[in-house]
């Protein structure tokens, strides 16, 4: 019985790799100018953040984040006081890959693993708005104690007890650029997830995550 759950776990588990994977080559395989620039270093950030389960359940998640398109807009306007003003708007999107882990202290606890498509817009004074879509996740769920009919009916505990689920979600976040040495941005992001297969059916959960964005480019400087 034991052996028949780790089995259908485990099965589960590559099933959902799989998806992701071929969710990833997708991704790269449609950014073109991604291919001809090739990796830039510039492009990359990464974040640590503090992520809580509906809200309250708490979390910590890291990740890292790609530009595959920017674009600039510039303008100059000529003020009495201050001559003249240089301001610039960025529009850009990004691929993410995260890693997150969450618990509820009389339930369960859950890592998660995702990647997401991001569209940032940054204003002239920082201000920076986002939304995405995160169609690669796996949830996994670590319950504390779970109990088991053995085959000459006795309840005992089981050993491990998990169960992985498809987790895709909508991003939604704001935030503001900083001026600090290593420290890139903040950012405030909500995030809408689903979690299938759940008891047979779609269960919904809403995450609200704080946290940093830093500039690796920073730190040897």
């Amino acid at each position: 019985m034991f052996a028949k759950q780790i089995l259908k776990f485990i099965y589960m588990k590559k099933f959902l790799v799989l998806i992701m994977l071929f969710g990833f080559t997708n991704i790269f395989a449609q950014t073109d100018s991604l291919k001809s620039k090739g990796f830039q270093w510039k492009n990359l950030d990464f974040n640590a953040s503090y992520y809580g389960e509906t809200g309250w359940y708490p979390g910590i998640k890291v990740g890292a984040e790609y530009i595959i398109f920017e674009k600039q807009k510039e303008k100059v306007k000529t003020k009495r006081k201050k001559g003249e003003v240089k301001k610039i708007k960025k529009n850009q999107f990004i691929i993410t890959g995260n890693l997150g882990y969450y618990w509820q202290a009389h339930n369960y606890s859950s890592a998660f693993i995702n990647s997401a498509v991001l569209y940032r817009h940054t204003g002239n004074k920082g201000f920076q708005y986002n939304f995405g879509i995160s169609p690669l996740g796996i949830n996994t769920f670590f319950f504390n104690e779970t109990y088991k009919i053995s085959d000459d009916d006795e309840l005992t505990k089981a050993f491990l007890s998990a169960r992985a689920f498809y987790e895709p979600s909508l991003i939604m976040g704001l935030g503001h650029t900083m001026k600090k040495k290593r420290l890139k941005a903040w950012f405030l992001n909500m995030h809408i997830i689903g979690l299938i297969p759940y008891n047979s059916a779609v269960n919904a959960l809403l995450a609200l995550e704080f946290g940093f964005r830093f500039d690796i480019n920073r730190f040897n400087k």
